[in-house]
């Protein structure tokens, strides 16, 4: 059974509820149609994204073969280290400790949402924080080495979240413990890999949705 063809039926028999109360069981069913329709899309996510990390890790071994810059190993390495210190810049909000670690667009971008967060009074917060794997999601191997640049998927348990200091509000995440998803964006610098973009997918539960940000190859630090 298609995921079209489960969210129509679903659709028709959350009509059928609405006008027609009286048919409490098409209420049972749709709860289990819309089960189902999740399970189905997380399946055919999970399936596209391991063909995405097989590429990368084929693409990868062949840039190695030419150039120990793109060594697995040494890439494997580079994100795992970063991975605590990148948090733990962001939760002091101060990315001075890190600089040398990023790109100068990355540096910029994350200097201003931390003068923002001071200005408006905001505070990350991180009681839990642990690296659970890394692979490989994209690796563009240019004829220019400068223009090089890799994707890693992160997988780990975080308790991050955003909170309003002024009023107790949580702006950004939430504070229970999960398992989150983010995407590692790393270009090629002079001597190392400089980080150049992290984005937050999704969580164990939640939707992973933000995979789609990869479907045009759309992940760079502009403006």
């Amino acid at each position: 059974m298609s995921i079209s063809l489960i969210v129509g039926a679903t659709v028709l028999l959350i009509a059928a509820v609405i006008f027609m109360p009286e048919l409490g069981v098409i209420a049972t069913i749709a709860q289990l149609l819309l089960a189902l329709a999740a399970v189905v899309g997380a399946v055919f996510a999970g399936a596209r994204i391991r063909r995405r990390v097989n590429g990368a890790e084929a693409a990868l071994r062949e840039a190695a073969e030419g150039d120990p810059f793109w060594s697995p190993d040494a890439i494997r390495t580079r994100v795992e280290l970063l991975f605590e210190p990148y948090w733990r810049a962001v939760q002091r909000r101060n990315v001075g400790v890190l600089a040398v670690e990023l790109s100068p667009c990355w540096r910029r971008r994350l200097e201003e949402a931390f003068s923002i967060w001071h200005e408006r009074g905001f505070k990350p917060v991180l009681f839990n924080l642990a690296l659970n794997k890394v692979e490989l999601l994209e690796v563009d191997d240019q004829s220019d080495p400068a223009a090089d640049r890799f994707v890693a998927l992160v997988e780990c348990t975080t308790s991050y979240h955003v909170t309003d200091t002024r009023t107790g509000d949580v702006v950004e995440g939430f504070p229970d413990s999960r398992v989150e998803r983010q995407a590692w964006q790393f270009i090629r610098g002079e001597q190392q890999w400089l980080l150049d973009r992290v984005e937050r997918l999704g969580y164990s539960g939640g939707s992973d949705s933000g995979f789609d940000f990869f479907s045009d190859g759309n992940i760079d630090c502009t403006s």
